[in-house]
């Protein structure tokens, strides 16, 4: 039992360190929250753009059928198309540089989540050891009051051996003196 207080003794532990791992694993969970909510909207933005480039491709080919202007009814000439069609192409093609930027950043988030993910798992690695070292310690202490209540009741059972040892002297002692007078005794009889 001493032997493994010692040995349990020679764990570091810091009650600050504890609190401070803590802290951390706090601030990597706010910091978690805060990222899959930025790629939240990261992804809703990734979606309004592929609905846009959707809506422009639809209109394209609906406005490529008209022939004639459904409010003036006069005819819809070529030139007249291609310059609404250059305005779709230009609005896709700045939504495709926004899908890539976008889709760069989720990559980026990806990467950034697993060092988020990674770092959050040693820090609860961490805690547990702690934890487990600051039970092992309490522990211990427990063990060694245990060990000082078995050494005081040993240190009373040996001077109460030794009481009991003098008093079967003394008792010997005593017999040895009455002895004397068992033969005057056995005499008068």
């Amino acid at each position: 039992l001493a032997k493994e207080i010692e040995d349990i003794k020679k764990l570091s532990f810091s009650e600050q360190e504890l609190g401070n791992l803590e802290a951390e694993k706090r601030s990597m969970e706010l910091q978690e929250e805060n990222k899959r909510k930025e790629n939240f909207e990261l992804l809703l933005k990734v979606k309004s753009l592929k609905e846009k480039n959707s809506e422009a491709l639809a209109l394209k080919e609906r406005i490529i059928k008209i022939q004639l202007c459904p409010t003036c009814l006069q005819n819809v000439d070529n030139k007249y198309k291609e310059n609404i069609f250059r305005k779709f192409d230009d609005e896709i093609a700045r939504n495709r540089i926004l899908l890539k930027e976008c889709e760069a950043s989720v990559k980026k988030f990806d990467e950034e989540m697993k060092l988020i993910l990674e770092k959050r798992k040693e820090i609860d690695k961490k805690l547990s050891e702690f934890q487990l070292i600051k039970m092992k310690l309490n522990s211990i202490k427990d063990k060694e009051a245990k060990l000082l209540d078995d050494e005081k009741m040993r240190e009373s059972a040996v001077k109460d051996i030794e009481m009991l040892s003098s008093q079967v002297e003394r008792l010997k002692s005593s017999i040895r003196e009455i002895s004397k007078y068992d033969t005057i005794f056995i005499k008068v009889e």
